[in-house]
This record gives structure tokens, sequence and C-alpha cells, in this order.
């Protein structure tokens, strides 16, 4: 969910407890109409959030040199292969910044020298893609308090904060002048955590839902000599919106 039933109840003055299951409900349908709306998803289902994903390329028409993922920004990417057929079995694997380079934000790989194997399931992609979800980043002590700061020291495990993500030290360094994003060597990622904005458009259109929770679909009119109701489309909210504008994908 790209928020927590403690964010809505103390949002929306409702006693935690007392309504759990049902706005956990309507957080979760929320959740996913904005996934949507963001243009993330795969197979039919959300992806906005981190999902784990083995994608098998459609057709790849000749001189293809970018991939785009469905799920974005990339966390990991465990494995890329090629071959005709769908024969990955007996593939080798393709190498980060060698074969391929890879964009994280824009959630897309660029073949290095040459275009992607051409065909129908020539391409298997392992990755993980996606924000973390609102109550994984709830969870105790998920979260660095600290975040990089250029000229720090550094120890093997220690977690922190940069550019809206969770870095890992792989390996110790002292006086640290490259950020995490740019010292593979040193620094791994986590984590992409979940934007301020897309949690509280979450938390604005599950109240605007819960609120009219027993008359989705009826708008009233009045008319001379009274009111009139009529079915109409629900709609996310403008503000909703135009937040989720900004996480679609832009190509470039």
């Amino acid at each position: 969910m790209l928020a927590t039933l403690t964010d809505f109840c103390r949002r929306y003055g409702i006693e935690g407890g007392k309504d759990d299951a049902a706005v956990r409900v309507c957080l979760e349908g929320v959740s996913s109409e904005i996934a949507r709306e963001c243009g993330r998803t795969w197979n039919g289902q959300p992806c906005l959030e981190r999902s784990a994903i083995t994608l098998v390329s459609g057709l790849i028409e000749r001189g293809k040199r970018s991939l785009w993922l469905p799920a974005w920004p990339i966390v990991e990417v465990a494995e890329v292969k090629e071959a005709a057929l769908g024969d990955f079995a007996g593939a080798d694997a393709l190498v980060e910044d060698t074969d391929y380079i890879l964009d994280r934000g824009l959630g897309r790989l660029v073949r290095i020298g040459t275009s992607w194997l051409a065909g129908a399931a020539t391409i298997r992609i392992v990755f993980t893609g996606g924000y973390t979800a609102a109550e994984t980043a709830e969870a105790e002590g998920y979260i660095p308090s600290a975040a990089w700061a250029s000229g720090s020291d550094y120890t093997a495990e220690t977690e922190v904060l940069y550019g809206g993500a969770i870095w890992l030290c792989t390996e110790s360094v002292s006086g640290a002048t490259s950020p995490p994003s740019t010292d593979p060597e040193h620094w791994s990622l986590k984590d992409f955590l979940l934007p301020a904005d897309l949690r509280e458009a979450a938390l604005q259109q599950a109240g605007f839902t819960w609120q009219r929770r027993a008359s989705l679909g009826l708008t009233s009119e009045s008319v001379q000599g009274g009111a009139v109701s009529a079915y109409a489309k629900d709609e996310l909210l403008p503000g909703v919106r135009k937040t989720c504008a900004g996480y679609r994908r832009r190509l470039g």
C-alpha cells in the first residue's frame, strides 16, 4: 500500500482497529488506481511498489537499442540473457557496463555496441523495481538515520540515505568523496524510498473514497421541485492525477 493504516486513521480521526479491514481494502484499491495512473503495471498487476519480476520479451524489432522495464526505478538486475527461440538455459548472462547500460531512474537497459537480439522471446530479464511499500518503510530500523556525507568514513554494512534511496556500504571507505550512486566499488543499492507526494496522494484519494463509500457512482443534481441522483464515474482527484503525471514514463 502507498500509505499505512496508521497514516489513514491519524489523518481522518478514525479509531484504530475499528475499521482496519475496510480501510486496508480502500488503501489497496486506491494504491492500485494510482499505480495504473502512473503507468506502472505488469501483466495487468500494479508494480509501482517494489516488485520482483522475470520478464521475457515480446517481439524485438531489428535495431532496437533500449528496453523499457515495467517497474522502475530499478533496484536490482539479477540476470539478463539473450537467446534465439527462448533457449535461455544455454545462454551466457550479459554483463552490466560491458554488454548493457542500466538506467535505473528511467527504467531501461541500453545495449552497448550493438542492438538487442531481434525476434520473439529473445530476451529474459530478472529484476526488481519500484518503490518501498509504506508499511515496509515503517518497520523499526528500516530507514537509516544518517544521510551520506562527503568526507566521512564508512565501514562495511553501514546503511545511509542518498538521493531518495537506501545504500549499503559493501567495503569500508575513508574520506568518501564519490556518492554511493557513482561508487559501485563501495556501495550497493538496497531500496528506493516511496516519495512523499505519492504517499500524500494515496491518503487524499483514500479519504475521498472512504467518505463516499456508501454512494460511489452517485451524483446529486438540483432541479426544479427537488433533487435527483444519477450514476457518475468516480475518478481520481485532480490533484492526485497531477501528482501521478510526474511519475509516468519519460522517454529519453
